[in-house]
C-alpha cells in the first residue's frame, strides 16, 4: 500500500541519518498501521518538525524553549518533568488529543525528559498513547491525564537512572563483597525489588536503602561508580543469577563488565582528544604540537576508531 512514498535518493555529498531510528518515527509508523490509514501523514507531520525545529538537546542540559505539565492544584508544574519544543510538536502531531496540556516554561537548563535514552520515555509515551486513545473514544474527547500525572509526579523525586555515566560519591544500591556491583534506584525498583518480593535469596542480600558505596570501590575500579543494571544484557545476566541462586557468576559478569568499561571508556576519551586535536590543526593547516599523534592521523580515521570503541561497549554494556 506505501509502496508508492518510498524511493531510493540520490547520492548526496553530505551524511544521513535514518530517520527510522528514531523511535518518534517507529511510533508513527505503528500507529499508521494500528489505526489502518491509508496515508502516512503522521509520517510527514514528524519531518515537517524536523526540518524546521532544534534537535532534542538528549542528554544535554540546554537553555531553551521548555515546556512542562501543571500539576493537580494548578500552582506549579510537576517537578522534574520537561519537554523540549521539537518533542513537544511530535507528541502533539501524533496524539492531538493532547494539544495544549503541556504549558511554556521559564528557560533554565534542563535536561529533556522525552528523550529517547531516557529509562521513561517508552513508559511515558505508552501512557499517554492510551490517554490520547480514551479521549477519542469519548463522548467528550477531553483527555483524562490523571494516570499520567500519577506516573510523572511518582517519578519527581527519584533520581533517573545514569546509565554508563560514572558518578563520585552518589548512592546506590550495592552487594556487600561485590563493591563493583552498583544499582540505581529506579532499576533495584525495577528489577531487583520484584526478586524480593518473590524470596530470592541474592536479591535479598542487595541494600534495600540508597547508601554511599564503601570507599574501596572506588579503589577497585580506579574512578568512580555508574549503574550496573540498566540493559537488557546485565537484567539478562541477573534474572540467571537469580534463578540459579548463582552469586558467582554474577560477580563474574559484573566484574568482566566494569573492568571492560573502564578500559574502553578511557579508550574513548583519548580518541576523542585526539579527534579535536587533529581537528583543529586541519582548520590552521599545519601540526603545532611537537611530536604530535593526531597531526600523522586523518580525523576519519579516528572517527572510525572512536566509532568501534563504542559499538564494542554497546555489545558489553
Amino acid at each position: 500500500m506505501f509502496r508508492k512514498y518510498f524511493v531510493k535518493a540520490p547520492p548526496a555529498d553530505f551524511s544521513k541519518r535514518c530517520h527510522f531510528s528514531s523511535p518518534w518515527y517507529r511510533l508513527a509508523w505503528l500507529m499508521t498501521l494500528k489505526e489502518k490509514r491509508r496515508d502516512l501523514d503522521l509520517i510527514f507531520s514528524l519531518a515537517s518538525i524536523t526540518d524546521t525545529e532544534a534537535p532534542c538537546p538528549g542528554d544535554t542540559k540546554d537553555v531553551g524553549i521548555w515546556y512542562g505539565l501543571p500539576n493537580k492544584r494548578g500552582t506549579g508544574f510537576v517537578p522534574n518533568l520537561y519537554i523540549c519544543e521539537r518533542d513537544l510538536l511530535y507528541l502533539e502531531a501524533l496524539m492531538p488529543a493532547l494539544q495544549g496540556y503541556f504549558q511554556r516554561m521559564d528557560s533554565s537548563a534542563r535536561i529533556c525528559s522525552f528523550r529517547p535514552t531516557s529509562q521513561r520515555f517508552s513508559e511515558y509515551l505508552d501512557v499517554l498513547l492510551d490517554i490520547h486513545e480514551r479521549a477519542l473514544k469519548s463522548r467528550s474527547g477531553t483527555p483524562d491525564m490523571s494516570p499520567f500525572l500519577e506516573l510523572a509526579s511518582e517519578h519527581a523525586w527519584k533520581r533517573e537512572c545514569p546509565r554508563d555515566e560514572v558518578l563520585l560519591g552518589a548512592l546506590w544500591h550495592s552487594l556487600p563483597g561485590l563493591p563493583e556491583f552498583t544499582v540505581c534506584e529506579e532499576c533495584y525498583e525495577d528489577t531487583i525489588y520484584p526478586d524480593v518480593k518473590r524470596g530470592s535469596r541474592l536479591a535479598d542480600h542487595v541494600t534495600r536503602t540508597l547508601q554511599f558505596v564503601p570507599s574501596e570501590a572506588e579503589l577497585v575500579t580506579g574512578e568512580g561508580n555508574s549503574c550496573q543494571l540498566y540493559s537488557p544484557r546485565m537484567r539478562r545476566v541477573w534474572a540467571r543469577s537469580v534463578t540459579d541462586d548463582d552469586a558467582v557468576y554474577l560477580a563474574r559478569k559484573v566484574r568482566e563488565r566494569r573492568n571492560m568499561q573502564y578500559d574502553l571508556k578511557n579508550q574513548e576519551r583519548s580518541l576523542r582528544r585526539l579527534l579535536d586535536e587533529a581537528l583543529r590543526e586541519r582548520e590552521l593547516g599545519y601540526s603545532y604540537g611537537s611530536g604530535s599523534v593526531a597531526g600523522s592521523l586523518e580525523p576519519e580515521r579516528i572517527k572510525q576508531e572512536l566509532d568501534q570503541v563504542r559499538r564494542e561497549w554497546k555489545d558489553w554494556e
